[in-house]
């Protein structure tokens, strides 16, 4: 198997001593005779790519003869962008006049001295060919790319794609379905064809010259928008700055105060704050098993059925449900539904229903406690009935995860990336309704509170949820951001090891401080800085 080197695939451009170590592709037929067999000499050639599900089939090239030297499409499609004349020639459709001072072509009329066009009139001066620079950064790129290589620009051969990237697959109907790739080999098989294999006037090659020019440039263009393109693998997958579950928000102000130092509701100076949905769909894993398992799972009656709380009596009923709704409830699909459902913001302080006439399960709420459950007569006699309501969909959803969510690390990133500040790793601060309670959930004797509390327990009374994200405002110099509408990205590592790691660095020195010495963080941001200097001047 010959490797290539990233240039021969750029280019996808041949020479003779590379051909020499390939295989050449010289029919359009798919199979040989009338038998399934594949044709030896065909695009898809056991002997040329090897055994269809081999490893040999997915790394051996090969190459079609196209008999007349044509442009590598990635120097010819940057020359075209630099001036359209220049594929107005090419396509037979203006005259133009080689000015050999210039070194450059100019428009002409037919009738002019000199006057000529074609696509065999323009390699002929190819060579020589030097458009003029100009104040445009981007021309010089493209022109220094084409100096570079203009001299390895022109073969008569080109590379065709190892079969078992674009192999022949057999439909459920029996009809064979091949890449769109493979039709364009074949096109420029058939054009190659028409090419004599004696020398002959150079303008009865012209027509066809330039048609292998152009299906040469779309078998380019076709791997260009597959990788690079608008919508293309590498621009969606690799170079995009979205990553799965990852956040994008407004950055907002922070309040870092608290109401009793040293509790745990206490702002971490690590603290990044983001809103509920946001949070849930950064965490969605995560999220997805707790919620399913948490709570709804005392919902679950087996065989596609549910257990509801009756809304007029409060009492645990089982229902049939059809599947759309046990699933809901039951898959990692439906509970993202769920959590999608907090895109309409007057749905979280609603009560999570299976049907108009069942809640999902019961809470218990006074100014101290919670206590989720799933039928009035599990009430004790001393707590207040009153205090007793369905669960809502925020309140389902935090409170599923309440006593974890916080443990997890997110990296905060604000693009452009202008120095180490701009990305930092930082604790999650979950956060429901812009102000909310601290309140602890009762293990199942209904006395003891469990030790660790819900630090953002939705308030019922506010309307309004925490939507933004908020850095810590020491760090917001870092990323060169401030409060009139600049954006963030978070995005959070879930395995053991990557939280870990983030535990130690967030309390190790080199978090706080740079190999210098100073604070990498800072106490004073440019948005309290212009508020003194306003108040001072």
């Amino acid at each position: 198997m010959k490797k290539l080197n990233w240039v021969d695939i750029y280019l996808l451009n041949v020479n003779k001593s590379l051909v020499s170590q390939l295989r050449q592709i010289t029919t359009t037929d798919t199979f040989q005779g009338m038998t399934k067999n594949f044709h030896p000499e065909g695009l898809y050639s056991t002997e040329i790519f090897g055994l269809t599900g081999s490893e040999q089939r997915d790394a051996s090239w090969a190459y079609i003869d196209v008999k007349l030297d044509i442009i590598s499409p990635t120097v010819c499609l940057g020359l075209f962008g630099l001036k359209k004349l220049y594929e107005d020639i090419c396509a037979g459709k203006r005259f133009a006049v080689w000015n050999e001072k210039e070194k450059d072509f100019e428009p002409a009329l037919p009738s002019d001295k000199g006057a000529d066009t074609g696509y065999n009139f323009f390699l002929s001066h190819y060579k020589d060919l030097a458009p003029a620079r100009n104040d445009s950064l981007r021309r010089d790129d493209s022109l220094d790319f084409f100096f570079k290589f203009r001299d390895v620009s022109l073969s008569r051969y080109v590379l065709v794609l190892p079969a078992g990237l674009r192999d022949l697959i057999v439909r459920e109907d029996g009809r064979d379905q091949e890449e769109e790739i493979g039709g364009m080999y074949r096109r420029l098989i058939s054009l190659a064809r028409a090419v004599p294999d004696r020398n002959v006037r150079t303008e009865l090659t012209d027509p066809v010259r330039w048609k292998l020019q152009q299906a040469y440039n779309d078998i380019w263009m076709y791997f260009f928008n597959i990788l690079d393109g608008k919508g293309g693998f590498a621009r969606r997958k690799v170079t995009s700055r979205k990553l799965q579950n990852g956040t994008r928000n407004v950055l907002s102000s922070f309040s870092t105060g608290s109401k009793v130092m040293g509790r745990e509701d206490q702002v971490r100076a690590t603290d990044t704050r983001i809103g509920l949905y946001q949070g849930l769909k950064s965490l969605l894993p995560v999220a997805q098993y707790n919620i399913r398992e948490r709570y709804l799972s005392q919902i679950r009656a087996g065989d596609g059925n549910l257990y509801g709380i009756n809304t007029k009596t409060l009492k645990r009923e089982l229902l049939e449900v059809r599947g759309k709704v046990y699933d809901l409830f039951t898959t990692d699909d439906g509970i993202e539904r769920l959590i999608n459902r907090l895109e309409v913001t007057e749905a979280r302080h609603q009560p999570l229903m299976i049907d108009k006439d069942h809640y999902v399960a019961l809470i218990y709420q006074d100014n101290k406690h919670f206590k989720v459950f799933f039928d009035i007569d599990d009430l004790p006699e001393a707590f207040d009935r009153k205090n007793v309501r369905g669960i809502s969909l925020g309140e389902l959803l935090y409170l599923s995860g309440y006593d974890l969510w916080n443990d997890y690390f997110m990296f905060v990133t604000r693009y452009p990336i202008i120095g180490r500040g701009s990305t930092y790793s930082s604790t999650i601060r979950l956060e429901t309704t812009i102000s909310s309670l601290y309140i602890h959930e009762l293990e199942d004797d209904w006395l003891t509170p469990k030790k660790k509390g819900a630090i953002s327990f939705p308030d019922n009374r506010v309307a309004t949820w925490v939507e933004s994200m908020a850095p810590h405002p020491s760090r917001l110099k870092g990323l060169n951001g401030d409060y009139d509408g600049d954006m963030g990205s978070g995005n959070v590592p879930f395995s053991i090891e990557a939280l870990e790691e983030n535990r130690r660095w967030v309390s190790s020195k080199n978090y706080w401080f740079s190999t210098d010495g100073s604070f990498k963080v800072q106490p004073i941001n440019d948005v309290i800085e212009r508020s003194i200097n306003a108040l001072l001047l």
